[in-house]
């Protein structure tokens, strides 16, 4: 039996689950949170660590046999590509070839993986990841700080391919899993169980407490209340009239802030319709 922590370095909070790794099945036996302080004096790269090592020593989750972890997602790019043939040892360099004409950087600076995720249509379909070895050595100096060594790093926006398999789609189906954080949006477009395409939109839960601080004059912590405290947008027909005046202008910012970030999506999913010439069935 072996304990394992799956580790979320969110930009909002630091979250942890447990999982017990038996000989038949996994089971989760706890979740941890710790909410990171807003500080605009104090750098990202001082506060992290602090709040790793409170959830860490506070729960002992020191004590797990193995932590995986993932970056995120908006310090990764990605490609899916198709290739004509199937042997490992011909995509690997094929994928650096093609990414030479893509990455603005050169590649001795990139940290580069690949993975075949499927078929279709007699062609390899392959997923290309990369990010700057000064973002991955960023990343893991942080987790060595309090002697973190995680035994596998994922990207965490990608998590949601890896579930696809879980929610038994029905076939010929295509769906966009979307995830909408504190930072960026999340979006996967699956189809057939095939990854089809991959998306990280810089616009999240912040962005909407940006606005209200902005457009109502408020501190940070007064938008983040009065975020979470409404909590909703306005449809046609709604009765305003259930209300207060403070309320509904608050309700009125989250409208046309979150519309900003249905935009971007209904970009992304026209993009696709357009490269795949396959509608998106359903989110």
């Amino acid at each position: 039996m072996q304990k394992v922590i799956g580790l979320d370095l969110g930009t909002y909070s630091i979250k942890a689950v447990e999982i017990i790794n038996t000989f038949k099945s996994y089971e989760i036996t706890n979740f941890y949170e710790k909410v990171v302080p807003y500080n605009p004096d104090v750098s990202r790269d001082t506060i992290i660590p602090n709040i790793m090592e409170q959830l860490f020593v506070e729960n002992r989750l020191n004590e797990a046999d193995r932590i995986v972890t993932a970056m995120p997602g908006q310090y990764i790019s990605s490609r899916i590509m198709t290739f004509n043939f199937s042997d490992i040892r011909k995509i690997e360099p094929a994928v650096l070839s093609e990414l030479e004409d893509y990455v603005p950087f050169h590649l001795d600076e990139m940290i580069v993986d690949q993975q075949i995720i499927g078929q279709v249509d007699k062609k390899t379909i392959v997923l290309a990841v990369m990010t700057r070895k000064a973002y991955l050595a960023s990343f893991l100096d942080n987790l060595k700080r309090i002697n973190i060594d995680p035994r596998l790093v994922d990207i965490d926006s990608l998590a949601f391919y890896n579930l696809s398999s879980t929610m038994n789609f029905e076939p010929g189906t295509c769906t966009a899993l979307v995830d909408c954080g504190h930072e960026k949006t999340s979006v996967c477009i699956v189809k057939d169980g095939v990854l089809r395409m991959f998306r990280t939109i810089n616009l999240g839960g912040k962005f909407l407490t940006e606005f209200l601080m902005r457009d109502l004059e408020m501190t940070s912590h007064q938008a983040e209340a009065a975020k979470h405290r409404v909590s909703r947008v306005l449809n046609k027909g709604d009765d305003v009239h259930v209300y207060t005046k403070e309320d509904l202008a608050i309700a009125e910012r989250l409208t046309l802030s979150i519309n900003t970030i249905v935009k971007e999506l209904g970009r992304t999913l026209y993009a696709f319709k357009t490269w795949d010439k396959t509608p998106v069935d359903m989110l």
